[in-house]
């Protein structure tokens, strides 16, 4: 998370590792190694959303009615950025998210529910970029359920997840119903950047409702999404 920006950000960012080397001698000359350096550019997408009340909703509500608005769109803010982060489109004022984002692995499954081979090439998709420790896997619940049904061969009695569904192939898995049936995420999550310029801003007003005697709660958020390293990410589905 980026807090703080007052301005688009841009930030220096590759896939390809300076790579030390052993001089072969005392006065050997130190070999050069070059990474791949790209730009990462992050400016302001704004979110919202508005919510009106009426003068008998105030009134008659049996619960704290403007807490529970507040709390409801703070949640749905939420939600939205975390949707974003994952699938948004780049078009309309939307950051563009990690699947539609050029340069991740890629890994087509045979079938809807993936085998341990496929997995594991999810992961090595990764490794490959020297980021294959410490990776991450998302998914959404009805993967879970497969996953959990599945063994990893007829004859083993060892199925693909366990009964606690936070681990897959020895690696920490998150489950999330933001993700697309079918969608396997995997990656190094600390190489995601959320960028938040200002704070959430939550305003209410009677202005818009005055004559009717209502309010409105209105919330908007600046942010931006982006990769400090496309290669740290793969994603895993039956979609060739």
């Amino acid at each position: 998370m980026l807090t703080g920006l007052d301005s688009d950000v841009e930030i220096p960012g590759g896939d390809t590792n300076v790579a030390a080397a052993w001089l072969a001698s005392e006065d050997a000359d130190v070999a050069e190694s070059n990474p791949t350096f790209r730009k990462i550019t992050m400016s302001p997408h704004d979110l919202g959303v508005y919510t009106d009340l009426t003068r008998r909703m105030l009134q008659q509500s049996t619960i704290a009615i403007e807490a529970y608005v507040r709390m409801q769109q703070v949640d749905g803010m939420r939600i939205a950025i975390d949707l974003a982060a994952g699938y948004g489109s780049g078009a309309s004022g939307i950051p563009e998210g990690l699947a539609n984002t050029t340069g991740i692995g890629s890994v087509t499954f045979g079938a809807a529910i993936p085998t341990r081979e496929e997995i594991i090439d999810l992961r090595t998709s990764i490794a490959e970029t020297n980021r294959g420790r410490g990776v991450t896997y998302i998914s959404n619940s009805e993967m879970v359920g497969d996953l959990q049904k599945t063994k990893v061969d007829a004859g083993s009695g060892v199925f693909l997840m366990g009964d606690n569904a936070d681990r897959l192939i020895g690696n920490p898995f998150i489950e999330s119903n933001q993700i697309t049936s079918g969608d396997l995420f995997c990656g190094v999550f600390s190489d995601m950047l959320i960028g938040m310029w200002g704070g959430l801003e939550i305003a209410r007003s009677t202005e818009r409702k005055f004559l009717s005697g209502g309010v409105s709660f209105r919330s908007i958020q600046t942010v931006d999404v982006d990769f400090a390293r496309v290669g740290s990410f793969a994603l895993g589905n039956d979609t060739p």
